[in-house]
């Protein structure tokens, strides 16, 4: 009985300092949009995929210009 209640006063007051260590940030609509699109691994993974679309054209037409060979 003495266990359980011990128990469950380290648990009560582990749970209270948590909640009381946590710290409530309010943010408007835009910074939620801000965050929301800074943190997207999908269009992260889309600009990359543009990025690396626009290097294969910049690579293909660079096989069509005249080589220098010695």
């Amino acid at each position: 009985m003495k266990k359980l209640f011990l128990l469950a006063a380290f648990s009560v007051l582990f749970i209270s300092t948590s909640i009381i260590a946590q710290q409530k940030r309010v943010i408007t609509l835009n910074e939620a949009i801000e965050l929301a699109l800074e943190n997207n691994y999908q269009l992260k993974q889309a600009e990359n995929n543009l990025d690396l679309a626009e290097y294969r054209i910049t690579s293909e037409k660079a096989d069509f210009l005249p080589g220098i060979s010695s």
